[in-house]
């Protein structure tokens, strides 16, 4: 609806042939709306291309019930990702939040023994009927973490909120007098109510601690910024461009300046491109700038005189990595050996507070007098 809700901007159906529906929904910075809810459809995902963007996270129903995580563009006309979650049991997605990245958050209950888990608080679902947590990347095509949460009774994740630097926090019921608590308040079966963010649980293959970017990529790893590979590495050698920079600052700076659908400040930065958001908020905060157009053959200037980002150009992702981290102040997020997968219940490492609670944005270098 539009603004004084008088006005329909747009409505529609998306449904399969099962049962379908929406339980909860979250709205980005640039109108965006992330939809989740539960579905029994096989055929409920249209096939990639005009009416669904990319490919999804999971493409097929898993079970008899699963959850289904949506997000639409601003004009409603498309479908940017779809995924089903789940696992052979009942899923339902009850509760969806989205950060200053645009990553979503996914919140509800499920009865399945193999829900896809990964850089896990609680890797295993107890008896009954458990809550989950689960963090899609911006682009819905992986997952950042997902855990179950729960004990041997009947516990189910209501609802849960985001912060700019991607804390989630989470609130539903619980019956098990077995639930994992942290620092309770009350001990009794009841509302439950948690906060993920202050742990860095993840670890990479390829990254040694103590090796030379590893309280880096640790501390850009503990706040979601970054991820690694599905084999399970993060590959700090491997080249990162200019593009792909400017969102890891925006993350690590938690840039959530509101830009216009057609703002372009980058002549090669085209409005809707890949890194085209990212880049346009780096540059609205003062943290990156671009080249002087004209200056070679292959960049001439336009009417608006614009520079060009060169959003290829490349650095590596362990200088990345060392860049934001120190350029945001943030000290060493991760211990000098390696540490054992923690239950809730379990020791907690936590990032220091200069990790978790930066003020000021990161500075990205570059050459030729460009940031």
């Amino acid at each position: 609806l539009a603004p004084a809700g008088v006005a329909q901007r747009y409505a529609g159906y998306l449904g399969g042939s099962g049962e379908d529906e929406g339980t909860g929904i979250a709205v980005d910075t640039l109108g965006q709306a992330t939809v989740t809810g539960a579905t029994t459809s096989a055929d409920l995902l249209p096939p990639v291309g005009p009416l669904l963007r990319t490919p999804p996270l999971q493409a097929a129903l898993n079970g008899p019930s699963d959850a289904l995580v949506l997000r639409y563009s601003a004009d409603g006309s498309q479908l940017l990702y779809g995924t089903y979650f789940g696992g052979s049991g009942y899923e339902e997605g009850l509760g969806v939040a989205v950060d200053a990245r645009d990553a979503a958050y996914l919140v509800g209950q499920t009865d399945s023994p193999d829900l896809p888990v990964g850089h896990a608080a609680q890797w295993q679902a107890g008896r009954g009927t458990e809550g989950y947590l689960a963090q899609l990347n911006p682009t819905g095509t992986g997952l950042g973490y997902s855990t179950y949460l729960g004990g041997n009774g009947e516990d189910i994740c209501q609802a849960v909120a985001a912060d700019g630097p991607g804390t989630a926090y989470v609130t539903g019921v619980s019956d098990s007098r077995d639930f994992p608590l942290v620092r309770p308040v009350y001990q009794q079966e009841g509302m439950i109510m948690l906060a993920f963010g202050e742990g860095c649980p993840l670890q990479f293959s390829d990254v040694a601690p103590g090796g030379t970017f590893a309280a880096y990529i640790g501390c850009l790893a503990c706040r979601g910024i970054v991820n690694g590979y599905s084999d399970g590495t993060y590959q700090p050698g491997a080249g990162l461009t200019r593009g792909q920079l400017a969102k890891i600052v925006t993350g690590a700076a938690v840039v959530t300046t509101t830009i216009a659908l057609t703002q372009q400040t980058f002549a090669d930065m085209p409005p809707a491109g890949t890194f085209w958001r990212y880049v346009e908020q780096a540059a609205g905060a003062g943290i990156v700038s671009g080249y002087t157009c004209g200056t070679v053959p292959a960049e001439p200037c336009d009417a608006q005189q614009r520079p060009y980002y060169r959003p290829s150009v490349g650095v590596t992702r362990g200088q990345t990595a060392k860049l934001v981290s120190q350029g945001a102040g943030w000290t060493d997020a991760i211990p000098a050996t390696p540490q054992p997968t923690r239950s809730l219940a379990g020791p907690v490492t936590p990032c220091s507070s200069r990790c978790v609670n930066s003020s000021h944005p990161a500075s990205a270098g570059g050459t030729a007098g460009s940031r």
